[in-house]
């Protein structure tokens, strides 16, 4: 699985170090300073993470997807869902509206991002919670302007509700990596 991964990987960075070569792109995203659009694009991805106050045992993972709108080239609205699970009892799901802001407008550019909406979580001792769910992410957008882009990043995930008397709110913490098509 991690020699297919591989190659995918290897071939999607391929295509997009192709594109971003293209004497064509230079002129096309509009600006022709060599500054780049935010991307308007749908993403998918996951990576390693953790479950907090779920009384999960083991490492989870985060599965996440969604669509971001290109509004200018520093600021991308954003509508995601999320969940992380540890394959067990234990999950934390989300549905969120945020957005990305882009401080510099480069091929590799760094990002924050936030978000708010509902979650729901479940926790191995079968308690679960619904309510208010606030989300951050801290990462790095590589082949901006190229038609596969890669984003490399971290994520919190609070749901602001208690889950037990004595457990506090559910979180989850991950580190993830997603294409951007």
């Amino acid at each position: 699985m991690r020699s297919l991964f591989a190659a995918f990987l290897t071939i999607a960075l391929s295509f997009s170090t192709f594109a971003q070569m293209d004497s064509t792109s230079y002129e096309s995203n509009g600006y022709g300073d060599g500054a780049y659009q935010a991307p308007d694009a749908f993403f998918l991805g996951a990576g390693p993470g953790t479950l907090d106050n779920l009384k999960a045992e083991d490492w989870a993972v985060q599965f996440y997807g969604g669509r971001q709108w290109s509004l200018n080239k520093y600021f991308s609205p954003k509508a995601v869902l999320e969940a992380t699970t540890d394959f067990s009892e234990s999950v934390i799901t989300s549905a969120l509206i945020g957005a990305n802001l882009y401080p510099v407008s480069r091929a590799i550019s760094p990002f924050v991002g936030a978000g708010a909406g509902v979650g729901y979580a479940k926790s191995a001792d079968d308690r679960d919670v619904f309510g208010f769910d606030v989300a951050g992410t801290f990462g790095l957008l590589m082949f901006r302007g190229a038609p596969l882009e890669i984003n490399v990043e971290t994520n919190a995930n609070f749901i602001f509700r208690d889950i037990g008397s004595n457990d506090g709110m559910p979180m989850s913490f991950s580190a993830r990596v997603g294409l951007l098509f």
